[in-house]
């Protein structure tokens, strides 16, 4: 058995399926994490110190921390609601679907860094800082994490 349907107002979608692929088409990547140009006050790139972190640098004496990592395993399978919700709030403006995604990543990132639980500071460093958290000491790699939609 079929049954008929007959859709009305094609034109429309047409047209508004067209204004939001022009949405898309000026704004295609988001990017979120340590961008260039985030430094710390010795100019030495935010980012490096914080791969350095993630991945480890044992001829520095330290351990992999993955902070980064953790926060896109635990994340990732939810981004693209993400984008769906800010293409939904914006009306389909793309650019501002990713801007919105991309500020909820930073919060995302932020809190894999504050959620510690990875290898423990040596006591010299505790003492050094004065507090024993992880990834922690200025807060400027903390407060450095950014998005940018190009």
């Amino acid at each position: 058995m079929a049954i008929g349907v007959e859709i009305k107002g094609g034109d429309e979608l047409s047209r508004t399926l067209a204004e939001m692929a022009r949405g898309f088409s000026s704004a295609r990547e988001l990017r979120v994490g340590f961008l260039e140009g985030a430094t710390y006050p010795d100019g030495t790139p935010v980012a490096l110190v914080a791969a350095a972190h993630n991945f480890g640098a044992p001829s520095a004496g330290l351990p992999p921390r993955p902070f980064f990592d953790r926060m896109v395993d635990e994340n990732q399978a939810g981004w693209p609601s993400l984008i769906s919700e800010g293409l939904r709030r914006s009306g389909g403006d793309a650019r501002r679907a990713l801007e919105f995604a991309g500020r909820i990543m930073v919060e995302q990132l932020q809190g894999s860094i504050l959620a510690g639980g990875f290898a423990p500071l040596k006591e010299e460093t505790i003492r050094r800082k004065g507090f024993d958290t992880q990834l922690v000491h200025t807060s400027h790699m903390l407060n450095s994490a950014d998005s940018e939609v190009l």
